[in-house]
């Protein structure tokens, strides 16, 4: 078969055929969600278009995400005018992924997309969903929830995960909203078991503003222990985490990871390993009730990072800290990451032998829509 081209590269080919102005072709109803390993369906009518060496392609695809998506179906045989319902074969172990159009087109036999009588597509309002991939997400999570700044999160606990190989629990001796509304996380030591927190929102967001307020001095942490804000979505293969990014992974850290040279904070694209995808910096806080937030603008073109003085949505030039753009070839899919809000050890206790606390007054996300893609 030969290449297919993006929909959007149709619009700039030579439709030769002479019914060009008659023939029509249209998605009439589909399915807006598809479980992979079942079938897409589709309804597609058409009216006075040539059978004589063309055919009716209907395909299920999304080029903006890596990899592209693209699923299809032919039929050879047909009337010039008519419908049909077509199901398009989702393979089981196709990843989840939203932004998906069905596009139905009378093509050439022989020159395919080179020679097209009429072409429609569907709003890019589908989604393929890995049942497995979705399931994936809460396995380290238990049924219990908190809420934050207006969502919901999912708290992890019952056993001992990744990161730092801990015991996470949901216990309010380590997860708490105060009277303020603020979120405290806390490592503390019950019958000589050191127990982490970790939260994760109950939805994805997609493109748009991710905000972090924190409070007190997450520029000194205890060398064994990391404050990470991030994204992520669980895969069902780890197996080139160190080649591409497998989990749609963007963080931002804070800690020295045992090495007392290290800067106390940084954003990364994962794989970490790569040149390019870790940005370290220093900053160094007055007083235990500082007040910092750090950002990242996500956006189908890259991520802009930030962190500045004060709870601003809007800081100065004067109050900012530091900036950072990430825009290469590992950015997060568009797909189902969610934030993750974790504070834990670096697979021993803290070096100090004490509990320690971090407090994040606020999240805040602004959705743009001109970020939409």
């Amino acid at each position: 078969m030969k290449t297919v081209f993006p929909f959007i590269c149709v619009l700039l080919m030579t439709i030769t055929n002479s019914n060009i102005f008659a023939a029509r072709i249209s998605v009439e109803s589909c399915d807006k969600e598809v479980l992979a390993g079942t079938a897409a369906r589709v309804t597609v009518a058409w009216s006075d278009i040539s059978s004589d060496g063309y055919k009716i392609v209907v395909q299920l695809e999304n080029w903006d995400t890596k990899p592209a998506v693209l699923f299809l179906v032919d039929l050879n045989e047909f009337e010039s005018t008519g419908n049909k319902t077509f199901k398009i074969t989702i393979p089981e172990d196709t990843r989840s992924v939203k932004g998906c159009r069905y596009v139905a087109a009378v093509l050439s036999e022989t020159k395919n997309w080179e020679d097209i009588q009429c072409v429609s597509d569907s709003p890019k309002n589908v989604r393929i969903v890995n049942g497995k991939q979705t399931e994936l997400q809460w396995k380290d999570f238990g049924d219990k929830t908190i809420e934050f700044s207006g969502y919901t999160w999912r708290i992890k606990e019952g056993g001992k995960y990744g990161p730092g190989n801990n015991f996470f629990s949901a216990s309010k001796d380590n997860i708490w909203i105060d009277d303020k509304g603020w979120l405290h996380l806390k490592i503390t030591k019950r019958k000589e078991k050191w127990y982490c927190p970790e939260i994760v929102l109950d939805k994805p967001l997609g493109y748009g503003d991710y905000i972090f307020k924190t409070v007190g001095r997450v520029d000194q942490l205890d060398p064994n222990i990391i404050f990470g804000l991030f994204l992520w979505e669980y895969a069902v293969d780890y197996s080139n985490a160190e080649k591409i990014n497998v989990a749609n992974e963007f963080d931002i850290e804070f800690g020295t990871w045992k090495d007392p040279k290290c800067p106390p904070a940084q954003f990364v694209c994962h794989p970490w390993q790569k040149k390019g995808n870790e940005n370290k910096f220093w900053f160094q806080l007055k007083s235990d009730d500082s007040k910092t937030s750090h950002a990242f603008l996500w956006h189908p073109s890259g991520m802009a990072c930030r962190s500045w003085s004060g709870h601003s949505d809007r800081p100065q030039p004067k109050e900012m800290i530091h900036s950072w753009f990430y825009g290469g070839d590992d950015l997060p899919r568009n797909e189902y990451p969610r934030i993750h809000i974790n504070f834990w050890c670096i697979e021993e206790p803290p070096s100090d032998g004490n509990e320690h606390e971090v407090i994040l007054a606020e999240f805040k996300f602004i959705k743009s829509k001109r970020l939409k893609k």
